[in-house]
């Protein structure tokens, strides 16, 4: 149970800084920009310009880099943060399963 409680905390850690939208400010700063943006606005590809935004970039390689962090942190933050992590996952999960609207496609 103990890996399945790392394994969550870790991709909470991994989602909020590589693919939440407030941590932009982070990531431009770590020397990531975003190179294009879709029709609405958003944006669709980042490019980083090496050293730790390449890493953060990655989102496997920003796994490895919070592994350790998270591992030293106290039982009871872990907890939080895999309880973050669980329900990260099943929100994508109903994001990705759920029909979408035709224009969507």
């Amino acid at each position: 149970m103990g890996f399945l409680r790392l394994g969550l905390a870790v991709w909470a850690v991994v989602w909020a800084v590589t693919f939440w939208h407030r941590t932009d400010r982070l990531r431009e700063w770590l020397g990531i920009i975003v190179v294009s943006l879709d029709e609405e606005g958003e944006k669709q590809d980042r490019w980083d310009g090496g050293g730790l935004g390449k890493w953060v970039n990655c989102p496997a390689c920003m796994a490895v880099l919070a592994t350790v962090p998270v591992m030293l942190l106290p039982g009871e933050i872990q907890d939080a943060l895999a309880g973050l992590g669980l329900a990260v996952l099943l929100g994508r999960w109903w994001e990705a399963a759920r029909p979408k609207a035709r224009w969507w496609l």
